[in-house]
Order: C-alpha cells, then sequence, then structure tokens
C-alpha cells in the first residue's frame, strides 16, 4: 500500500505545498498527461482536499518558484 504526503499538515506548517506527478505513459500509471488540473482532480479525493483551496498549489506557488509567468487560467476557473 501506498500512502500520501500529509500535504494539509504541511501547508498548517508553513510550507509551500506543490502537487505534482511524473507518472505519464509508464507502467504504474499509463493514463497520467502532466495537466495540473487532472493532477489536483486525482488530489483531491486523494488527499481529502477542497480543489478550490489548492489551485494554488498547481499554477501560482510552481510558477513563482520556478520563475514563470502565470497565466490567466486559474483565475478565471475559481469564478466558475
Amino acid at each position: 500500500m501506498r500512502g500520501v504526503a500529509p500535504l494539509k499538515e504541511a501547508r498548517r506548517a508553513g510550507m509551500e505545498v506543490m502537487i505534482a506527478s511524473d507518472n505519464v505513459g509508464d507502467a504504474f500509471y499509463p493514463y497520467g498527461d502532466y495537466d495540473p488540473l487532472g493532477i489536483l482532480r486525482l488530489a483531491a479525493p486523494a488527499c481529502h482536499l477542497e480543489p478550490n483551496e489548492w489551485l494554488d498549489s498547481i499554477t501560482t506557488i510552481p510558477a513563482r518558484l520556478l520563475k514563470t509567468k502565470t497565466n490567466t487560467h486559474a483565475a478565471a476557473w475559481r469564478r466558475c
């Protein structure tokens, strides 16, 4: 059995939490496609997360740490 990282606890402790996966077309998970929303969709029920509260873990936090510009898709998705 595989566990998941304690994401909520890490965030409460002040850590910047990002959600990602490297399982793309491999034997472990052949359905992965690097889609950040797909990763969040999997993480939400597995880690008991509220997706709207964790959008920054797939958008602004990784972009800032990678020093890239963010796009407006996350902001638009929050309005839905």
